[in-house]
């Protein structure tokens, strides 16, 4: 059992479509053309690097359960309750930071700044992170 990637235009017309030999959990479109970053639902320890074009999949083992995904210019940010690993565009880890309350969501902004919200029960937070000094092997 696998699943089943639709293509389809702007406009709903049907450009085609692929079966994927693994089952899919949570999938975001990429910065790079026809690159898709997903998690699969089986070992969610496990993110794919998903190339359409030409097709390859890249699995790639991380040391934590992704709750969200985001993609951004220099790579990817994974984010669990309370980790975020941060990966570089061909998935090799750069870096990984710790949060001391329970992430709701995360967004990035400029070229090196990350947006996090937490919640510890009673009252939520909204943290920025500098990458820049966060001691990550990025070149910004």
């Amino acid at each position: 059992m696998g699943t089943l990637v639709r293509v389809v235009t702007r406009r709903g017309n049907l450009v085609g479509s692929l079966s994927l030999p693994i089952q899919i959990g949570q999938a975001i479109l990429t910065p790079t053309p026809y690159r898709i970053l997903a998690v699969d639902r089986v070992n969610p320890q496990t993110v794919l690097l998903i190339d359409l074009k030409p097709y390859r999949i890249l699995r790639l083992g991380v040391e934590i359960v992704p709750k969200f995904l985001l993609a951004t210019a220099w790579g990817y940010i994974l984010a669990s309750q309370t980790q975020i690993v941060l990966l570089d565009q061909d998935g090799r880890q750069v870096g990984q930071i710790e949060v001391a309350s329970a992430m709701t969501a995360i967004a990035s902004f400029s070229h090196y700044g990350l947006l996090v919200a937490t919640w510890d029960g009673q009252q939520g937070c909204l943290h920025t992170v500098d990458l820049r000094e966060a001691g990550v092997d990025l070149l910004f």
